[in-house]
């Protein structure tokens, strides 16, 4: 990220100039700092320079330049993350691909935040992606709606369109044997499914099958379901601690009826739960899940079911 004076003198156009477009024509989108200053991204230094040649080059006045930047952008949605793959040094790609949704999601743009996904996709695998730049957006964006710098609708947005990518990759990897199989759920009233889904996205990349009922599942039934579907590991999200108490009655009515059934927690609603579910909860970091995996194939080969 670069300050607005750095800028200047990668582009040679003055602070004062490089303020004025910004603010007439709305051709490049800094991220503001806590105290308010402008960051500006490798994208937003190509556009400027873009600029620049086409005033200089093409003799149009900047008015004609911004019209003809915005009408590329919509023949061809996503110029910046073209150019991204070519200025951008690897390791500093999570953090530019991830503003570059960012920038595009807040401006209600599916088109062009679907281009950026797509590049991240290309670029990186799976795992890499949800965990690295597309969660923290999602995390980014809600924390500013909590805070009130973004409004509600802007969080609706985003949310819809990363969650319909996790579906939309969820439903597209393949099938095949698999080591176990998972039920994967929200309780009753529980809404909030992004932890829970990346989770099972990451079980079935590891080769388990995993049965997804997703947000707001009732308890009624799910015993038959494990029953009926040789369901070894069950992983439950919840942000909320107001279903702790139903949450804790039902497993131990589950753990009695399954004594070897695999439970796993996450979501905020077990940053601080009582003593009996503390021990299958499970933090959202890559590295833990990994380290659960490794003991769960400990477990498998000693011939417990998992």
């Amino acid at each position: 990220m670069y300050t607005i004076r750095k800028v200047s003198e990668l582009v040679n156009i003055p602070t004062v100039t490089i303020r004025a477009w910004e603010n007439r024509y709305g051709i490049v989108h800094p991220l503001r700092t806590e105290g308010g200053h402008r960051k500006y991204s490798t994208a937003d230094v190509e556009t400027l320079k873009w600029l620049k040649r086409q005033i200089e080059e093409n003799g149009l006045k900047i008015s004609e330049a911004a019209r003809l930047l915005k009408q590329h952008k919509r023949e061809q949605p996503s110029p910046p993350v073209q150019l991204i793959e070519e200025t951008i040094a690897p390791g500093e790609r999570h953090t530019e691909l991830a503003e570059g949704l960012y920038r595009r999601l807040m401006a209600y743009d599916r088109l062009g935040a679907n281009e950026w996904i797509n590049l991240a996709f290309s670029l990186y695998k799976t795992d890499d992606v949800f965990h690295r730049i597309m969660v923290p957006v999602l995390h980014r964006i809600g924390d500013e709606w909590e805070q009130g710098k973004i409004a509600v609708s802007q969080e609706h947005f985003a949310s819809e369109v990363i969650m319909s990518r996790f579906h939309l990759v969820m439903r597209a990897q393949p099938a095949g044997p698999h080591k176990a199989r998972a039920l994967a759920f929200c309780p009753e009233g529980e809404l909030h499914q992004m932890g829970l889904m990346l989770f099972g996205l990451f079980m079935q990349g590891k080769g388990i099958d995993v049965i997804y009922l997703g947000p707001n599942t009732p308890y009624a039934g799910l015993t038959s379901l494990i029953t009926a579907n040789d369901v070894s590991i069950v992983a439950i999200s919840a942000s909320h601690a107001r279903h702790l108490p139903a949450l804790s009655e039902w497993l131990s009515e589950c753990r009695a009826q399954f004594p070897h059934l695999t439970f796993v927690l996450g979501g905020k609603a077990f940053l601080s739960c009582p003593a009996p579910l503390r021990h299958f909860v499970l933090d959202g970091s890559l590295a833990a899940w990994n380290q659960w995996l490794e003991g769960l194939a400990l477990t498998s080969s000693t011939g417990d079911r998992v």
